[in-house]
């Protein structure tokens, strides 16, 4: 375990009001409208398709656990048995990508997000700014601050938001 230093002390605090600041950033930057069109997408579809890659694979494994639990037709595209390319490969129009995509964001994110487009798919896109790189892509926005004091992007409030949307 590494020793702390002077340095360190105020680590836990500095990291609190992050994350506060983060979630209340969650709620205030997402109009009600959003999650209206958000709630009427995916009560609309027929297959839920959930997307995270990289570090955001535990917000997609969330996300598909809670709509499992009340919705039918819901399906994590990250599997060990098959890729996410293989997972979305039969999504049609009345399909719907739930993705989330921060920085690093990776390739294989716009290539899913391009197969949805492409087969006449919705998309719902939960990422840190409406000029994120996949922003086109998507038909409904949902916007996170990810600041955090290390090199990892804070998924607090991401849980806040999923939960939020899941719920209401």
């Amino acid at each position: 375990k590494k020793k702390q230093t002077a340095g360190d002390k105020n680590y836990i605090s500095n990291y609190a009001a992050i994350v506060q600041n983060n979630l209340t950033s969650a709620l205030v930057n997402n109009k009600w409208e959003t999650y209206e069109k958000a709630i009427d997408l995916i009560l609309g579809s027929q297959n839920k398709y959930i997307l995270g890659t990289r570090a955001n694979m535990g917000l997609a494994a969330d996300c598909y656990v809670l709509l499992k639990r009340i919705i039918p037709g819901v399906i994590i595209t990250n599997t060990s048995a098959a890729s996410v390319i293989d997972n979305l490969s039969d999504i049609k129009k009345r399909g719907l990508l739930i993705a989330f995509s921060f920085p690093r964001y990776s390739e294989l994110d716009r290539v899913a997000m391009e197969m949805a487009k492409d087969a006449g798919g919705g998309i719902i896109l939960v990422t840190d700014r409406h000029s994120a790189p996949l922003a086109s892509y998507a038909e409904v926005i949902f916007t996170v601050d990810i600041d955090s004091n290390d090199y990892f992007n804070s998924f607090v409030r991401d849980i806040l938001l999923l939960k939020y949307y899941v719920w209401e």
